[in-house]
C-alpha cells in the first residue's frame, strides 16, 4: 500500500522516529505505551523537509491559515518549516516556556496573531491536552483558531472514554483535526514485526 501517509509513517521508522523502548513509555494519564513518536528526530534540513511537506499534504484543501503555531520547544521548527513549504506571507509563532521581561518582551514570539487565522500544530494527538493548550494561547493573543494539524493521531480514548481524544477535541471546539498518518497505519507498516503484538495490546486497552 502506498499512500502519502504510509510513505510518512516508512520514512519516520527510516530515521528511528519511531522508539520502542524495553519498558515502555510513560505518557500522561498515566498511559504505559510500547511506542513513542519523537518528532525530535526530524533534525536534519532533509527530515524537516519531509515532516512539514507532510504536514502541508494533510491540510491542503482543509485550512487555509495565515499563522501556523507550534508549542514550545519541538513545535518551533516545525511551524517555522511548515510556513516556509506554505510560502507567500503564511507567518509562524511560537510560546515562550517562560515569558520574557526584556527585550521584546512577552510569552509569544514570531508572527503577530491578533485577527489572524490560525492553524495549531502539534507532533502527536494522544490526550489532546497539548492542543488544548495552544488554542488558548492563540486565543488570549486574539487569535482565530482555525483547525489542527498533527503528525500522529495515536487514535486514543479521551477523558470521556466514549471516543478518541482528536473525535473529542473536534466535539468540544468545532475544530477540525488533521493527522498526517494514525497507529493503524504504524500497524500496517509494522506487520510481521515482532513489536506489533503489544502494540495491539495497548490498542485494545485505550484505543477508540
Amino acid at each position: 500500500m502506498t499512500t502519502p501517509a504510509m510513505r510518512f509513517i516508512r520514512y519516520a521508522l527510516s530515521i528511528g522516529a519511531f522508539e520502542f523502548p524495553k519498558g515502555g513509555y510513560a505518557l500522561r494519564g498515566n498511559r504505559l505505551s510500547p511506542y513513542f513518536f519523537n518528532a525530535g528526530r526530524f533534525c536534519t534540513g532533509e527530515s524537516i523537509g519531509v515532516l512539514a511537506r507532510a504536514y502541508a499534504v494533510a491540510i491542503a484543501r482543509h485550512f487555509y491559515p495565515e499563522v501556523i503555531f507550534g508549542l514550545a520547544y519541538k513545535g518551533i521548527p516545525v511551524a517555522t518549516a511548515l510556513a516556509q513549504v506554505l510560502g507567500d506571507t503564511v507567518g509562524y509563532a511560537f510560546n515562550r516556556k517562560e515569558a520574557k521581561e526584556h527585550g521584546d518582551g512577552g510569552g509569544l514570539v514570531g508572527a503577530p496573531l491578533e485577527g489572524k487565522k490560525v492553524l495549531l500544530l502539534d507532533d502527536a494527538m494522544t490526550t489532546g491536552s497539548a492542543l488544548r493548550e495552544a488554542r488558548a494561547l492563540v486565543l488570549a493573543a486574539g487569535g482565530v483558531p482555525i483547525g489542527c494539524a498533527v503528525a500522529i493521531d495515536r487514535q486514543e480514548m479521551g477523558a470521556n472514554g466514549s471516543q478518541s481524544a482528536a473525535m473529542e477535541f473536534e466535539e468540544d471546539f468545532t475544530l477540525e483535526v488533521r493527522a498526517i498518518a494514525t497507529i493503524a497505519d504504524l500497524i500496517y507498516a509494522l506487520r510481521g514485526d515482532p513489536m506489533l503484538e503489544k502494540i495491539l495490546e495497548y490498542r485494545t486497552q485505550y484505543g477508540a
